[in-house]
């Protein structure tokens, strides 16, 4: 789902047990309860999109896999 390739726990959100709700509710809770970390945690995950999940570099690395493939 690129969840744990995007994520970086208290860098760029917050990672929980997706079987557990009080991890969850902790972590919504230290969201609203600290307005400063909530929005340091969007704006690095949205530079980490930008950055990560761009066209360009999509297309790039689908250009190289198939160069390669049309090579064999």
């Amino acid at each position: 789902a690129g969840i744990p390739e995007l994520i970086a726990d208290g860098e760029t959100g917050l990672l929980v047990d997706p079987e557990r709700t009080d991890p969850l509710v902790e972590a919504i809770e230290r969201v609203i309860g600290d307005r400063a970390a909530g929005e340091r945690l969007g704006r690095n995950g949205r530079e980490a999109i930008v950055k990560q999940f761009n066209w360009k570099r999509t297309t790039e690395g689908l250009q190289a896999i198939a160069t390669e493939f049309g090579r064999r």
